[in-house]
């Protein structure tokens, strides 16, 4: 089984936060203080638990306010670059539940021609990562022309690459709802999606790459099913990894 898993940054950041350090130091300094560091432990125990010789895993975390916040505020591409590196390292630490993990930086092994994303670099090194039984470890970022790569759009060139099985997505939520569950009690948990264009979304915070609904038109572009599940509600990463599709939303290819 080849899953492609994305955690995404509002489940492992705080990723609605107002104000946010634009400083390298300083965002070193505090980067403590914008993770769920508890929460990355617990992901780390339940994929060390699930994982098993028939489960091959590559892990893609979103950035929340290291990325989101600093390309809104147009920082430098060096802080972009260095603020998602520093936060991808401490996803690592905090995952590591006795996981083989081996991170690829986006920024040093991807690029944007104009058109498309080319990450043939990222994916040589990444089959080489996961043919020594390791897990890949990467990440949102930013590439040249100031053209963000998000963790949904690295999600969907893996799994294509890589032919995989299943995407799992884990957000803060759920899955996915035909109202913001914030704003409205009437809100109705989808257990299926065939047609994004038909659930309406009310957008809360900064996300440059587009939200709930860009994620998921990026799914459904594969050819393969993906399941959208709430990482805040423990033992869920474990069930989703272990086949159990009750959970969540799926969302089915076009």
């Amino acid at each position: 089984m080849k899953i492609v898993m994305k955690l995404g940054g509002s489940v492992i950041t705080k990723k609605s936060v107002k104000d946010f350090p634009t400083d390298i130091n300083e965002i070193e300094k505090h980067a403590d203080d914008f993770i769920h560091i508890g929460v990355l432990k617990r992901f780390g125990r339940e994929i060390s638990e699930a994982l098993s010789g028939n489960i091959q895993l590559i892990l893609i975390n979103g950035v929340g306010p290291f990325g989101h916040y600093l390309v809104d505020k147009k920082q430098s591409l060096e802080v972009v670059h260095e603020s998602v590196r520093i936060l991808n390292e401490k996803v690592v630490e905090y995952l590591n539940s006795g996981l083989e993990i081996e991170k690829v930086a986006p920024n040093e092994t991807c690029k944007w021609d104009g058109e498309k994303f080319v990450i043939d670099e990222l994916w040589n090194r990444g089959q080489k990562i996961i043919n020594s039984n390791k897990i890949l470890s990467t990440y949102g970022d930013i590439l040249n022309g100031y053209k963000v790569i998000s963790g949904d759009d690295l999600a969907v060139l893996l799994a294509k690459l890589w032919h995989a099985d299943k995407i799992i997505s884990v957000i803060d939520k759920d899955g996915v709802f035909t109202k913001n569950p914030e704003l409205h009690d009437n809100a109705e948990l989808l257990k299926t999606i065939k047609d994004v264009e038909a659930v309406r979304f009310e957008r809360t915070s900064i996300d440059v790459t587009g939200g709930l609904p860009a994620k998921i038109r990026k799914l459904q572009s594969l050819k393969t099913k993906s399941q959208i599940i709430n990482g805040l509600v423990p033992e869920n990463i474990k069930k989703a990894m272990l086949g159990d599709e009750s959970i969540g939303t799926l969302i089915l290819p076009k």
